[in-house]
């Protein structure tokens, strides 16, 4: 099936919007979503593993993994 996408110019014929039928617009937002969570996942990664090099030459505790998830646990967080 071909996706049959219009659009809407203006009066010098420059495209400005685009419609798309309503099923592949649901499946491009969710795909969005889904990328959304990935680089939310991966940046907080990029900053814990950032915070670890700042600390630890400087001998400054970490908090342990179980603190961290009773603190998540009750922070309202997901659940994995």
């Amino acid at each position: 099936m071909a996706l049959t996408i219009q659009y809407i110019t203006d009066s010098r014929g420059r495209k400005k919007s685009a419609i798309v039928p309503i099923r592949k617009w649901e499946e491009l937002n969710a795909s969005n979503q889904q990328l959304n969570r990935k680089i939310e996942l991966l940046t907080g990664t990029v900053a814990g593993v950032e915070e670890v090099k700042q600390v630890r030459p400087n001998g400054i505790p970490l908090q342990s993994l179980s603190d961290f998830l009773n603190e998540s646990q009750h922070s309202g967080c997901r659940k994995f």
